[in-house]
């Protein structure tokens, strides 16, 4: 049953030049395959993605606190799959990458964006 736990094309494709997961994933161990870096001075936060091989592949994007394009602080958060979406993971990392989606708790929508 190990070849249930290598990677596949079907894994490393939806992840291009980002891909840096292993040949073969450990067993129900959550494994970093991609980094999306943002860039300097932008309002995207660095995701890291992760893999857990069940044999399903599962996916948890961890997004790394920062500052804005003006300073202002954005929190570390995660965010988790379901079974197969590595597209999905790999759009939504771009676009929290790039500034362009970003999540907030509830209560900080409630203040004022601009004072």
């Amino acid at each position: 049953m190990d070849f249930l736990f290598e990677a596949q094309d079907r894994d490393r494709t939806p992840f291009g030049d980002k891909w840096a997961g292993p040949s073969a994933f450990e067993p129900w161990e959550e494994t970093l395959v991609a980094t999306f870096d943002t860039r300097a001075g932008g309002d995207g936060q660095t995701v890291q993605v992760f893999c857990t091989a069940t044999p399903a592949r599962f996916y948890k994007l961890k997004v790394l606190p920062g500052e804005n394009s003006v300073g202002t602080p954005q929190g570390a958060y995660e965010i988790n799959t379901g079974s197969g979406q590595a597209e999905l993971a790999v759009k939504v990392a771009e676009a929290i990458s790039k500034g362009m989606l970003g999540f907030e708790p509830a209560n900080a929508a409630t203040k004022p964006r601009h004072e």
